[in-house]
């Protein structure tokens, strides 16, 4: 068993490395059809396809010594298997009756509601559009731009803290509207760094928790509040711009999604896995789908957190539902 848990973290390993010397690649072919980048820009992408490539074949190797273990020990797909299922498992706060009860209550529910709206004519659908167009216009537009005072302008419109803000968790207060301050203060070096970043989740097939990190360190300050809420307005953006691929990582989400199975609510990827998990296992079997064709089931999912977590008959719901178990 410890060799097939040594097995699977190597193949999640290279499965990353793989994804990122992917994304270095396109990034070289797309600074190909641009004018010549900055010498320092190049020289950051020729030692990260280095360091990947150098990384890929020690973990090659390291994953070729594994499986020669395990053929040696006569190690069978069955025991793969199992553990694959209890590991999950491990992973599941609630009981299963408690998520059954939750959710065919959220099925049972009227199709518009104070804090939900599963009609035709739902101001979610249409919110979730208007943001998703927003955001990859303005982003398309500054990765075309060649102009200082435009990447100003349009990160500023992208970040903004407005009613009518691109990016719904950009709105809380609490020390993002930082942001705005450094960008209008910002030279032209610090711009190009955060127009890199931008660059980059706009062009990953995965979120990458680095991004976070090195947009913190621009803010140049220390708050870790701070920190929390970027992680959030940071995967908001990388689900606007791959809108099949991510989900909404914020307060109602992580709230109720932690009362009925564990992860790390600082790590945006293990957040994905719970959500992934409890979409495919849970609610695609008690509920299917009940909004329409129109409004992605993850932007379903995001309104049936919102309700639990709002709603007094749903948070009332669902905190007797676990304190009983």
């Amino acid at each position: 068993m410890t060799e097939l848990k040594n097995l699977k973290k190597l193949v999640k390993q290279l499965k990353k490395m793989t994804d990122d010397l992917d994304d270095i690649c396109s990034r070289l072919d797309d600074e190909l059809e641009e004018p010549v980048p900055d010498v320092e820009d190049l020289e950051e992408i020729s030692t990260d396809l280095s360091c990947t490539h150098d990384d890929l074949e020690d973990k090659l190797e390291e994953l070729s010594d594994e499986l020669e273990k395990l053929e040696e020990e006569g190690e069978d797909e069955e025991n793969s298997v199992e553990e694959d299922i209890e590991e999950e498992d491990e992973d599941r706060i609630a009981g299963e009756e408690i998520i059954k009860k939750m959710l065919k209550h959220w099925k049972d529910l009227p199709p518009k509601g104070e804090h939900y709206d599963k009609t035709e004519e739902s101001h979610w659908i249409k919110d979730w559009r208007k943001r998703e167009y927003k955001c990859q216009s303005i982003c398309n537009d500054l990765i075309k731009s060649k102009s200082f005072e435009k990447d100003i302008s349009l990160l500023q419109e992208l970040f903004s803290m407005k009613k009518e803000c691109p990016l719904f968790n950009q709105r809380t207060p609490r020390g993002v509207g930082k942001l705005i301050e450094v960008l209008r203060k910002s030279g032209q070096k610090k711009n190009s760094k955060i127009k890199r970043i931008v660059y980059e989740i706009k062009g990953s097939k995965e979120f990458r928790e680095d991004w976070v990190k090195r947009f913190y360190s621009l803010l140049e300050i220390d708050c870790k509040r701070i920190k929390t809420n970027l992680r959030k307005v940071i995967s908001e953006l990388y689900l606007r711009l791959h809108p099949d691929n991510g989900v909404m990582f914020n307060a109602c989400s992580c709230t109720v999604l932690s009362t009925l199975y564990e992860f790390d609510k600082k790590d945006y990827n293990d957040f994905k896995n719970a959500f992934e998990y409890f979409k495919n296992h849970d609610y695609k079997k008690i509920v299917g789908k009940l909004s329409p064709k129109k409004m992605c089931l993850n932007a379903e999912i995001d309104m049936c957190f919102n309700y639990f977590h709002k709603d007094a008959t749903g948070k009332e719901l669902l905190q007797n539902l676990v304190e009983s178990e």
